[in-house]
């Protein structure tokens, strides 16, 4: 994860990234929020704009695409971020109910407008690659695909004193795995 999330803030910082999507996988609770939130501080040289996933059929409105103008006018690349965005990712042959978000979505992450708007898209998802369709994973299209899971006992025995400064718990029992979301509401007990 910590390598990919390194490429990704290094290919999207630069002029020109070679592919302009990320994906973020994981369960529910793993971190992919907080991975999310931690790459809006290091694309310190882009724009990020959280696009609420209601809103993901909407990306290739007029409307859309003015207020992407607006923001490509202001200077600097375009991240969008989509938290939970299951619906422009599904595959179109499961889901044909999902094509015309699938579709603004990968009409924004290459050719024209992709370029001309200097636009990066990161999706965070509980889908699993599997589930993904081909079109997203494309080769071109797709840079990099995050997939975060649980933490083994240990990991999160480690994660547990970090965040509590040395304190150590029991709660970890090794042969399990726990969610992120676990281990800091555990911390705060």
């Amino acid at each position: 994860v910590n390598r990919t999330y390194d490429r990704v803030v290094k290919e999207f910082n630069s002029g020109k990234p070679c592919a302009r999507l990320s994906v973020i996988t994981g369960p529910t609770g793993t971190g992919k929020t907080h991975v999310m939130t931690s790459l809006v501080a290091a694309l310190s040289k882009q724009r990020c704009i959280y696009v609420p996933s209601t809103l993901v059929g909407e990306l290739d409105t007029p409307a859309f695409m003015r207020c992407m103008i607006e923001q490509k006018n202001a200077g600097g690349g375009i991240v969008l971020l989509i938290e939970d965005g299951d619906l422009c990712l599904r595959d179109r042959t499961k889901f044909p109910e999902d094509v015309g978000k699938m579709t603004a979505m990968l009409n924004l992450t290459d050719g024209f407008l992709a370029k001309a708007l200097d636009l990066r898209i990161v999706i965070s998802t509980n889908l699993s690659y599997e589930d993904m369709d081909d079109a997203v994973k494309r080769d071109g299209r797709l840079f990099a695909h995050m997939k975060i899971g649980n933490l083994d006992a240990d990991r999160a025995l480690e994660v547990y004193r970090r965040i509590n400064k040395g304190a150590t718990t029991d709660a970890f029992v090794a042969g399990e795995t726990y969610p992120l979301s676990s281990v800091y509401a555990r911390s705060r007990k």
